[in-house]
């Protein structure tokens, strides 16, 4: 009986690619949850990914390598330095001494100010600066507005600020340390992290904070580039009688990226280490249940002679398509909804306005993940033979 049965069933290739059909198709409803499971993993991941490469973007761009950046030793950025501009003699006298003359010293400060905005109380960074010193040696770049001028409570926003707080626009007025600033403008800097501050001339930032003759870092511009800043950072780290650190412009920034982005990675690993064993857990149940629903075609095939292996495949290709369909509607969404929208993350004492960055790489990791998740449930829920037999 079996074999005419064989005989009867083996050249119908017809009925081999209906069962098939039905095999791959399973159960529409449940493919939707799966896509839908497989998508939010997968859009949490990318939205991480997105956060640590705009975060590390944003310090990578900020600095210059040939500008020499001096700090109070110990201190931990340029919020929490303050040093005496009394002691900028005994800093250029020990470079003068290492070989370095005719050094023109940028002296600025850094004070973290809070400001209400939409009932909210936020950090805000205000750097004091000479206005000729910053456009020289930070690259500013005005793109609405004039430059503030000096000795007066007038204040440049960062573009990033200026995300962040809606209300500061050129003519706007503010107030910080119990004083009313003009906004005079808003300037960019290619990226940089100091487009999440305020600058004002540094006279009036140290008066108004009762700061005078306080500063909390001096920029050095070398003329011979990387190579002079480093053994100018050497002279300074070496002399144990200053008070002062020094490392390039850029280096500084790295050092200061390292903290934000191992919150960022610490989250990812926190969200993504409880979503994943519970998205897995439902698409394993999403499985045997479809794997139940398509209980005869499954014995179809067996009994027409397939192995358990090439059943297998059909039903990893079918979990790799549906893993390749989440993957992509997440790009989607990733692309059109979530790419260029900035998101608040606190520094320390300050806010950094961050705006989500989408690259080809992560695209591609968010459909590679997808389909892995996918399969994985797939193979775990591993097809026990009396489903087919």
């Amino acid at each position: 009986m079996s074999a005419a049965i064989m005989s009867n069933i083996r050249p119908g290739y017809g009925l081999l690619a209906k069962l098939h059909l039905r095999l791959m198709r399973g159960r529409p409803e449940m493919d939707v949850l799966a896509v839908l499971l497989l998508a939010t993993v997968c859009l949490l991941g990318g939205l991480g990914l997105m956060l640590n490469h705009a975060v590390r973007d944003m310090f990578l761009r900020s600095g210059d390598a040939s500008v020499l950046l001096v700090t109070a030793r110990g201190s931990s950025g340029e919020v929490e330095s303050f040093v005496k501009s009394l002691s900028m003699p005994a800093l250029k006298g020990a470079l003068t001494e290492a070989g370095f003359k005719d050094l023109a010293l940028d002296e600025q400060l850094v004070i973290s100010s809070s400001i209400t905005e939409g009932g909210r109380q936020k950090f805000l960074a205000v750097r004091g600066a000479a206005a000729s010193q910053l456009q020289k040696l930070g690259g500013v770049r005005m793109v609405d507005g004039r430059m503030y001028a000096a000795d007066r409570n007038e204040l440049i926003v960062g573009r990033a600020a200026a995300r962040a707080f809606p209300s500061f626009k050129p003519g706007a007025r503010i107030e910080l340390a119990q004083q009313q600033w003009l906004i005079t403008g808003v300037f960019e800097m290619q990226g940089d992290v100091r487009e999440n501050e305020v600058v004002g001339d540094l006279q009036r930032v140290q008066y108004v904070h009762g700061a005078h003759g306080i500063v909390s870092s001096v920029r050095i511009a070398a003329a011979g580039g990387a190579g002079e800043v480093a053994r100018m950072a050497e002279a300074i780290n070496a002399d144990d009688e200053l008070e002062f650190s020094a490392d390039s412009e850029a280096e500084y920034f790295e050092q200061q990226s390292r903290p934000v982005l191992k919150s960022v990675v610490r989250l990812q690993i926190l969200i993504m280490g409880l979503m994943i064993p519970a998205a897995l857990l439902g698409l394993l149940s999403i499985q045997r249940v479809q794997n139940m629903n398509m209980l005869a075609e499954l014995r179809m095939l067996s009994f027409i002679g397939f192995q358990a292996r090439s059943i297998r495949m059909s039903l990893l290709v079918r979990a790799l398509a549906l893993g390749v369909v989440a993957g992509l509607a997440v790009c989607t969404v990733v692309g059109l909804g979530v790419a260029g929208r900035s998101v608040e993350l606190e520094m320390g004492l300050q806010v950094l306005d961050i705006r989500f960055q989408a690259a080809p790489w992560i695209y591609a990791a968010i459909v590679a993940a997808s389909c892995m998740l996918s399969a994985a449930a797939a193979l775990l829920s591993n097809i026990e033979k009396d489903l087919y037999q």
